[in-house]
């Protein structure tokens, strides 16, 4: 089975639909954070 990119589009969607997704993300390095935590902030 060949999957196009609008089919593999429609299959991960219609997996979200069903669950939604909690990003999750491990900081091990401390001097790091503040600056992640403002990249996400202004990418909203």
């Amino acid at each position: 089975m060949s999957w196009t990119i609008e089919r593999r589009n429609a299959a991960i969607d219609a997996v979200f639909a069903r669950a939604p997704v909690l990003p999750v993300i491990v900081i091990d390095t401390i001097e790091l954070a503040l600056p992640l935590a403002r990249a996400l902030v202004a990418g909203g």
